[in-house]
């Protein structure tokens, strides 16, 4: 009897281990929850990161002179995007995802070029975000209620022979009505979003967007980052923010 109640005690401490863990995660701002250990390369795949680098690419679309290298904005006339120079979180430049007319659409930033990836292998995602002015958005993410108000970095998959895979990993802020730990009801200053995700097999390139969606408001990016973790990570909790739909 004695060594059962012994053996309830530390399953009851693991659980309870287990879920400080996550509590400690989730207070430190972290949106999209994946619990991994491990060492993450130092290489950013994400050309010109913090948005430093200005050139000549102009979107005619889109009422901007210069912008961002390895960036590409959105073509949408309804929509300002420009290299905000004022309010940035780190360096000297943020990108500025504005709405100047009513009317949700996505839009946004996209690199230029395909970033290479090695197949089922783990990367970070993340990237810092402020906002301002926003609305609230009901209904859930992809229901009766419509799309949500949403902040995200979004990735798109490619095979060696050029063909796109069905899942678009994605790590964000949502508004009312959908799963997040964020109200983009309200202002909100920088704030760090992060996940983890394992490449799809098959996987040897992806595409990356920074995207804003709603009626009115503000949103600024900073500081994106896409890593590979250099050693075999050490799963604490399997798809804990139910995030990853085909992963684990």
């Amino acid at each position: 009897m004695a060594k059962k109640n012994r053996k309830n005690l530390y399953l009851i401490l693991s659980i309870i281990s287990a879920l400080a863990l996550v509590f400690v995660l989730f207070g430190q701002g972290v949106t999209s929850f994946y619990a991994i250990t491990g060492e993450i390369s130092t290489v950013n795949l994400i050309s010109n990161p913090g948005f430093e680098a200005i050139g000549s690419n102009y979107n005619a679309s889109v009422v901007t002179p210069n912008f961002a290298t390895d960036w590409s904005p959105s073509t949408d006339t309804t929509h300002l995007v420009t290299v905000d120079s004022t309010v940035r979180h780190s360096g000297t430049n943020s990108i500025h995802l504005q709405v100047i007319n009513s009317g949700k659409t996505w839009f946004g930033v996209s690199q230029t070029s395909r970033l290479p990836v090695q197949s089922s292998e783990y990367y970070l995602m993340e990237f810092w975000v402020k906002t301002a002015n926003l609305p609230i958005s009901t209904g859930t993410a992809n229901g009766t209620g419509g799309y949500v108000d949403r902040v995200m970095l979004e990735l798109r998959e490619f095979k060696s022979d050029g063909t796109q895979q069905t899942n678009y990993p994605s790590v964000g802020y949502y508004g009312s009505g959908a799963t997040s730990t964020w109200d983009l009801n309200k202002n909100k200053d920088w704030q760090l979003v992060k996940r983890y995700y394992k490449m799809q097999s098959g996987t040897v390139a992806i595409s990356a967007k920074l995207f804003f969606y709603t009626t009115n408001g503000d949103a600024w990016f900073d500081d994106v980052r896409i890593s590979k973790l250099v050693n075999d990570p050490n799963v604490l909790i399997s798809n804990g923010g139910f995030e990853l739909w085909n992963q684990i």
